[in-house]
């Protein structure tokens, strides 16, 4: 085979999001061979954030005109 190397350009945060992921499925898979029980991990949603107070930049009639305008 031949070293191909390419890249895509994703940053470290990246990475550290995906071997994080690959962590915990190896220990999930390493606990269940030994028998051992495995809690559940849920990633919880983030709550309704108050839209004028995510946007600061709008004025609360521009955020009503765009919330109108994409609802259409």
């Amino acid at each position: 085979m031949d070293n191909v190397s390419v890249s895509s350009g994703s940053s470290s945060a990246d990475g550290d999001e995906l071997s994080a992921v690959l962590n915990r499925r190896q220990k999930i898979n390493e606990a269940l061979e030994d028998g051992k029980p495995v809690p559940p991990q849920f990633n919880r949603r983030p709550s309704t954030k108050n839209v004028y107070l995510e946007f600061k930049e709008f004025s609360r009639k521009q955020i009503n005109e765009y919330e109108a305008t994409f609802k259409k």
